[in-house]
Formats: C-alpha cells, structure tokens, sequence
C-alpha cells in the first residue's frame, strides 16, 4: 500500500500522486485503464521509493480543456513530477505508461 496521497496544484489543475517505499526514484506510470496500487508497486516500494502519478484526467487528476495528445499529457506528468523533486528518477511505463513515457 502507498503512504501516502498528494495532491500537485499545476496552473492547469491537479495531479493525484501516490507514493511509498524509501530509496531510489521510480516513477510507475500505468497503464491506460488507470492506476492503482498493486503487488507489482509492493515489490518495487521494498526497495524505492515508487511515485505513481494518475494522468490528467484520470482517476482524482484534472484535465486541461487543452489537453489534446499523448505530448500533452507528458507534459503535464513531467511538471507534476519536478513540482515533487521526483527526478532524476527510472521510469517504468506499463502498456499505455510507455507511451507517455516515450
């Protein structure tokens, strides 16, 4: 389980942001059907700490009107994530995750 839920204020709106474990930065984004916290980010929280943002639009994130592609959102993630002096972080993207990733 995450230890903790934050909220990021982004000029546009907010990011939802789980995060747990302690040690290295890895960032999960996930897949297209949205985040959740599952035995794969447990594992991963043994030994990091896991930031698991949900994509504007998504789950409690808000989304821009303008908010169009893939590119967009990328974006908006990165800002969420500098906001949280998440990087340098390893980026792990699952399925759609990769994409944005990319």
């Amino acid at each position: 389980m995450p230890q903790k839920e934050v909220n990021i204020e982004l000029p546009h709106g907010k990011v939802n942001v789980l995060v747990g474990g302690a040690g290295p930065k890895v960032v999960v984004l996930p897949r297209e059907y949205g985040r959740r916290w599952t035995p794969f980010h447990d594992r991963l929280a043994a030994r990091h700490t896991v930031i698991a943002p949900a994509y504007p639009g998504w789950d409690t994130s808000e989304r821009p009107e303008w908010l169009r592609n893939v590119t967009d959102m990328a974006a908006l993630v990165g800002l969420a994530l500098d906001r949280l002096e998440a990087t340098p972080a390893t980026i792990v993207g699952l399925g759609f995750g990769a994409w944005v990733a990319a």
